[in-house]
């Protein structure tokens, strides 16, 4: 990424998940249902998480919150490859927007590892996912990214867990690289509560 648009996905990220209003469907659409686990108490406006952000806040390396990270192995995902979470360490300020994250077609998680802390250290969950199979089509990548948003807001909302407290399950947004961002568009189409989708 350029260094003059690195600040491009966290500054979409802030405006799609942090200034958003009432959750809701475009008008005259009918959403999708969903089986999706029951999200922790929505937090009361405002949904901002740390200083405003500005432009050089946000190309700078790193946002203004300390990054934890936890490995979900393969045979703890639950229906997707496996991924790397990436959260602010204090909670404090939490609940924070959950974000999925799927690589291109053949792509693996760690080609696009470098997006989770970042945007982390900007105020948001984000889990960058294996797929099940590296060639899995475009409608399986949106079935698996809805599936680790699913199993993340079920972290935070798991006593005792590392991310207990810190998932927001109504501010939920996707990103995917390449034939990822098929995925992520499919997921947008499926899930109409998706706050942010960037393909």
């Amino acid at each position: 990424m350029t260094a003059g648009r690195r600040w491009l996905a966290p500054a979409l990220l802030l405006l799609a998940l942090g200034a958003c209003g009432e959750e809701g469907s475009p008008p005259g659409s009918t959403p999708t249902p969903r089986v999706t686990p029951t999200p922790a108490p929505r937090p009361s406006p405002p949904f901002t998480r740390g200083p405003d952000p500005t432009r050089s806040g946000l190309e700078a390396n790193a946002g203004p919150f300390a990054v934890g990270t936890l490995e979900i192995e393969r045979a703890g995902a639950a229906g997707y490859g496996g991924g790397t979470i990436s959260h602010p360490a204090d909670a404090g300020e939490g609940p924070f927007a959950v974000v999925a994250v799927t690589p291109g077609f053949y792509g693996v998680r760690y080609s696009m590892s470098w997006l989770g802390p970042r945007l982390a250290s900007h105020g948001f969950v984000v889990i960058v996912i294996d797929t099940l199979q590296p060639n899995d089509n475009a409608h399986q990548r949106a079935q698996q990214l809805a599936a680790a948003l699913d199993q993340v807001v079920a972290f935070g909302n798991t006593e005792g867990h590392t991310l207990h407290g810190r998932t927001d399950g109504y501010r939920r947004g996707v990103i995917g690289h390449s034939y990822g961002g098929g995925g992520a568009l499919l997921a947008g189409i499926d899930d109409p509560s998706l706050r942010a989708v960037i393909p």
